[in-house]
């Protein structure tokens, strides 16, 4: 019954796109730099930890929204939306 609602995709968020976005960071923080040859200012070594933290926050709310109304049965998917009044997705 979980399956088919939105907290599988909140839990997706949490596993895969975490791993994949801290790789991200990682790469850019400290592979680029490690490969060519510069150092990190001060700056923006606070400005990364910002960025982490500020990136943390928004999955914080975005998944944990996502858990909970999963739980609460919202549907994975919904067909009921007209998103905006589209013209094609009143075509579908």
């Amino acid at each position: 019954v979980v399956h088919n609602t939105i907290w599988v995709t909140g839990h997706f968020h949490l596993t895969a796109a975490t791993s994949v976005v801290l790789t991200f960071f990682g790469i850019s923080y400290w592979l680029v730099p490690h490969l060519t040859g510069r150092k990190l200012t001060k700056t923006m070594n606070k400005l990364a930890i910002i960025q982490a933290w500020v990136w943390f926050i928004g999955m914080v709310f975005m998944s944990g929204a996502m858990h909970i109304q999963g739980l609460l049965g919202g549907p994975r998917r919904s067909s009921f939306s007209t998103y905006g009044d589209s013209k094609q997705a009143l075509e579908w």
